[in-house]
Parts: structure tokens; C-alpha cells; sequence
């Protein structure tokens, strides 16, 4: 069985100095579809090419064409939204809120269509494709909510560690990478056991995570050296 390597690249992780980029326009939020106080978080819906805007401090999201930039929708959800996802293979809009839920959204009809219970403030989500679950965990718990997309209920909780901070899945829907401050590196958790079976040691800070599907590669951005580790990752390994 083939051991992970783990590579760590000293890059310089500063803003580029120019770019041929400009703005382009601005979209007003506060009008006849309502106010979205600071909103801080947006979600592309590829298949209908509209995108979400949310917020903690809102109890709904704002539905924009991306085609024309005009506001199409408001969903109501209570709570104050602090995370979202898409599920192209159902066609729904996972939306995380601090209030214990995770509110499912027809993409096509925006709207609230189910809910599922789950502990509060689930920042961190991850979609397994291959599965069809998702993955939902807080920052301080450490607790892992795995989600049953098909039937929009929750399959299982896991603990999995205590000072969780990023989630991605690999392309074959074996792993799920689970960062992690207390643990120093980046938990690996098994799907299909759901259970974690390795632990691989990045640094200090591991906040990011980003898992490459051309090449079988993980990318664990570590705050407290600066440093991003590239981990070379082969599917049958434990």
C-alpha cells in the first residue's frame, strides 16, 4: 500500500500586485424583496445560473440571475445563515444556520422544502458526490453530522476531534479530510466506515483544504508557518 508523501512549499501567500480585472456593476440588496443586513456569503447555483446571498444577521436568503443581475427570489430562512452548498445531483441548496439546522432548498423553485436537525452553527460543509452525503461539522465541537441527501435526514453524528477548522471529500468519495488545530494536521476519515483512520501531521495552523482531482492531490494551507503542504494521495491507501 503506498504511503502518503507530504511536500511543503514555502508560497508566498500575498495578494497579486495587478490584475486586467474592473468592476463592473453593483446590485443593491435593500429593495421590495427585502433587506440582507452585512451580507457576507454567497452560493453559485450552476444549473439555473442564479446565485444565493446570505447572512448571520438575516433570517433569508436573496436570489439573484446571474444572466440579467436582477434579484429573482427571497428565501425565508430563520436563524441567520453562516454556511451553504449545492447539490447538483439533487438539485438543492444546503444552508447551514446558527439556530440547530440545516435548511434544504429547491433550487429550481426556491424555496424551503425539508429541514434537518443538527448541533448549532455548522460552518463547515463538504458534499460527497459519489455518496450523496453530506458533511457538516462546527468549529469547537468536533463532531462530524453526516447528512443523507436522498432522504434529506441525518444518517449519524462522529466525533472525530475537538478544533475542527476546513472539510473536503476526494473524487472517489472514499475520504473525507477533516482540519484540524488540536491534532496538528489533517484527519482522515473513512466514508465508509465513518470513522477516522489517519492523521497527518501539516503544523500548527491548518485552516485550509483543497483536494486537486487531476493530479490526486491534497492541499492543507497552514496559517502559523505560511506554508502550503501538498500531500500526494492514492485512493486505495488507508
Amino acid at each position: 500500500m503506498k504511503p502518503f508523501t507530504g511536500i511543503i512549499l514555502a508560497i508566498a501567500l500575498a495578494a497579486s500586485l495587478g490584475s486586467g480585472q474592473r468592476l463592473e456593476t453593483t446590485i443593491q440588496l435593500p429593495d421590495s424583496f427585502g433587506d440582507v443586513r452585512f451580507p457576507n456569503l454567497v452560493a453559485y447555483v450552476p444549473t439555473h445560473n442564479t446565485l444565493y446571498v446570505g447572512s448571520g444577521s438575516a433570517s433569508a436568503m436573496l436570489v439573484l440571475d446571474c444572466a440579467t443581475g436582477q434579484k429573482v427570489g427571497r428565501v425565508p430562512v430563520p436563524g441567520g445563515v453562516v454556511a451553504s452548498l449545492y447539490n447538483a445531483l439533487e438539485d438543492k441548496l444546503y444552508v447551514s444556520c446558527q439556530r440547530s439546522r440545516v435548511y434544504v432548498i429547491d433550487a429550481a423553485a426556491n424555496q424551503v422544502i425539508d429541514s434537518i436537525t443538527t448541533p448549532p452553527d455548522q460552518r463547515l460543509m463538504a458534499l460527497n458526490r459519489v455518496r450523496n452525503r453530506l458533511y457538516t461539522a462546527d468549529k469547537y465541537e468536533g463532531t462530524i453530522s453526516v447528512i443523507d441527501c436522498a432522504a434529506d435526514s441525518l444518517a449519524r453524528q462522529v466525533a472525530v476531534g475537538a478544533s475542527l477548522t476546513a472539510l473536503c471529500c476526494d473524487t472517489s468519495g472514499g475520504r473525507l479530510f477533516c482540519g484540524d488545530v488540536d491534532a496538528q494536521g489533517v484527519l482522515v476519515y473513512d466514508c465508509a466506515l465513518d470513522s477516522v483512520v489517519k492523521t497527518i501531521r501539516i503544523g500548527a495552523g491548518p485552516f485550509g483544504l483543497l483536494f486537486n482531482c487531476v493530479n490526486n492531490r491534497l492541499y492543507c494551507s497552514d496559517q502559523a508557518s505560511a506554508n502550503v503542504a501538498l500531500i500526494e494521495w492514492c485512493e486505495t491507501q488507508s
